[in-house]
């Protein structure tokens, strides 16, 4: 993990929250790295346009709020920064939750989907599993996508 980890999140607290727990996790994983950094932007479109951002590549994008929250937005938003940030992995770090995007998932379009209700440990998980090239579902939502599945 060379490049920073830009999280996105319209919640300043929340966002805080996210690098400092990233910051944390990242240098345990890499404890000889001592270059960890944590960028923010306060929604999609502001990562997608900024001057600030604009060139640079990031090793994680945490995308931790979705405009409009539904899966047709959060999914096109996604394609977005994929594009704009070729190489960076995405997990959606969300309240939301939406058996389409855990889809995504399977699919290998996106690269970790955790639920906000969960420990800070999943995102630990998550990061060491997309890291190591595979997709990751917490467990939460892993659950309630098996039941809708098996209700359908």
């Amino acid at each position: 993990m060379r490049d920073p980890i830009l999280v996105v999140d319209d919640t300043p607290l929340i966002a805080a929250g996210l690098k400092e727990v990233l910051r944390s996790i990242q240098s345990e994983m890499q404890p000889t790295q001592p270059d960890i950094r944590v960028e923010y932007a306060c929604n999609i479109y502001t990562a997608l346009s900024s001057k600030a951002f604009s060139g640079k590549t990031f090793s994680l994008i945490v995308l931790g709020s979705v405009e409009g929250h539904s899966p047709c937005n959060t999914l096109r938003n996604i394609e977005s920064l994929k594009t704009e940030f070729p190489g960076a992995r995405i997990m959606l770090y969300t309240d939301q939750y939406n058996p389409e995007i855990i889809d995504k998932v399977e699919e290998g379009k996106l690269d970790a989907y955790v639920h906000k209700q969960e420990d800070v440990d999943e995102v630990r998980h998550a990061l060491t599993r997309i890291f190591s090239g595979e997709p990751y579902l917490s467990p939460l939502l892993d659950a309630l996508y098996h039941t809708w599945r098996f209700n359908r």
